[in-house]
């Protein structure tokens, strides 16, 4: 259903962190699905299976109600804390502040994430709310890149330090 480049970033992104997280049994994968655009409750779970095979345990964290629109936003974040690397896959999201503690903290804890399509624009809430600042500050801070509305404009992407000759960048001009 994937080819291998999406296993190939959460692998990479694993291994550039630094950390020790192959030291365990197994490393944990927990994947945050918060939109219902492009589907990603369907689609996550079998990367999650196939990520798996690779020696990973995985958590698969979904609502089988639309986040975007529910003042409930997503139970069960609380796994992030057992994570060795944070996938997400989210948008325009409004999450109660205790919810939204989750992934700052594991986001702080400075282990590996990953982010899906709309991930750069995961928050939104009200420009006067003092989580205001996540609104950018996902996609900018976190994931290196600011949400750029559709046919607008992007900036140049660049391999971190070290990275530039990793396989999974094989293919891959990051001369720019």
């Amino acid at each position: 259903m994937f080819n291998h480049w999406a296993l190939r970033v959460v692998a990479l992104a694993t291994l550039l962190a630094g950390s020790n997280v192959f030291a365990a049994d197994k490393p944990h994968a927990v994947f945050v699905v918060g939109t219902p655009h492009y589907n990603p409750a369907a689609t996550m779970p079998h990367l999650a299976k196939q990520l798996e095979g690779f020696g990973f345990r995985t958590t698969v964290v979904k609502t089988d109600y639309n986040p975007e629109k529910n003042t409930k936003g997503i139970p069960g974040l609380e796994v992030l804390k057992d994570a060795d690397v944070a996938i997400f896959f989210l948008r325009f999201l409004t999450l109660p502040e205790d919810q939204l503690k989750h992934i700052t903290d594991y986001v702080e804890s400075g282990k590996p994430v990953v982010g899906f399509r709309t991930s750069s624009h995961a928050f939104m809430y009200p420009k006067t709310h003092k989580l205001a600042k996540w609104n950018d500050g996902f996609g900018k801070d976190v994931l290196g890149s600011k949400y750029f509305i559709h046919l607008q404009s992007t900036t140049q992407v660049s391999a971190a330090k070290g990275a530039e000759k990793h396989e999974v960048l094989s293919g891959v001009d990051v001369s720019k």
